[in-house]
């Protein structure tokens, strides 16, 4: 038995995957799922990798992805960042790229940032409280030099804004294996954070992640070129948070940056023993 109670008046959820089984009961506020008998592999090795049927939840205004977005937007509303609140990230990054020259293209910049943020600032995740949806301050980030996801991510947006290339965080899940449920928008679909930059004006390169019109960039990455999105990030539904709201997109695969293949050829015997060769190719 499974009880979820004290949503109040936008409580909401969604069921996916197999429930065969289960008997789900809306209440006030919440929902009761309720089984019995269900079936148990015990043998661990023939354990299912899958998690089955899923229940998903949310609660509040925030009923649709761009006031989802909104809804970051309003717990980032006290951070101190811009014009007001970021002085030194801002000469920092001026720093950064002042021995580029005045024609320094957008790209360059970046990639004049990127060793900053991905390793001079370690990632260290701790999160109390608010502090799992909230960022910390980027000049606090870049003072103490450590921070999680959102924190170098919300960096690294407010250092490339600072020398005139705009640029979003973006809320993601990162996990090789769950997708964002597109059809239930949720704060709670998410545990990482990314930077969209709009690909307008920007000098793109064969092979980049782009979609949606964003080159997306991981500020957790302590290795690879802009070029390079880890894979437990590609082919997933973010959430690009700007001024006016939001957009989900989905994230490119990128195989020519990283692949793997698998190829076998079997053959069978009178007696059902197979006999032949696997290959496995790591690029």
């Amino acid at each position: 038995r499974i009880e979820i109670r004290g949503g109040g008046a936008g409580f909401r959820y969604r069921l996916a995957g197999g429930v065969a089984g289960w008997t789900i009961t809306p209440t006030t506020g919440g929902v009761v799922a309720t089984a019995v008998n269900l079936p148990a592999e015990r043998d661990l090795d023939r354990a299912p990798t899958e998690a089955g049927g899923i229940l998903r939840y949310a609660w509040g205004s925030a009923s649709d992805w761009p006031a989802v977005a909104r809804w970051w937007l309003e717990i980032l509303r006290p951070v101190p960042r811009g014009a007001d609140g970021a002085a030194d990230v801002r000469r920092e990054a001026q720093r950064l790229v002042g021995g580029l020259g005045s024609a320094a293209s957008p790209r360059a910049k970046l990639v004049a940032l990127l060793p900053l943020v991905q390793r001079d600032v370690r990632y260290v995740a701790v999160e109390v409280g608010i502090g799992g949806f909230r960022p910390t301050a980027p000049q606090e980030v870049l003072t103490r030099r450590w921070g999680d996801c959102k924190d170098k991510a919300l960096l690294l947006a407010e250092m490339l804004t600072a020398v005139g290339v705009p640029a979003y965080p973006a809320l993601a899940l990162l996990d090789a294996d769950g997708r964002v449920d597109r059809e239930f928008p949720s704060p709670f679909e998410f545990n990482h954070a990314i930077v969209a930059i709009p690909t307008a004006g920007f000098d793109v390169a064969e092979g980049d992640p782009i979609a949606g019109g964003y080159l997306f960039v991981d500020a957790t990455q302590t290795l690879g070129s802009p070029s390079w999105l880890s894979p437990s990030v590609q082919d997933q539904e973010v959430l690009v948070v700007r001024g006016d709201g939001g957009e989900l997109v989905r994230t490119p695969i990128v195989t020519p940056a990283e692949s793997t293949t698998l190829s076998t050829a079997f053959g069978l015997d009178a007696e059902g023993n197979a006999t032949g060769q696997a290959r496995l190719a790591l690029r």
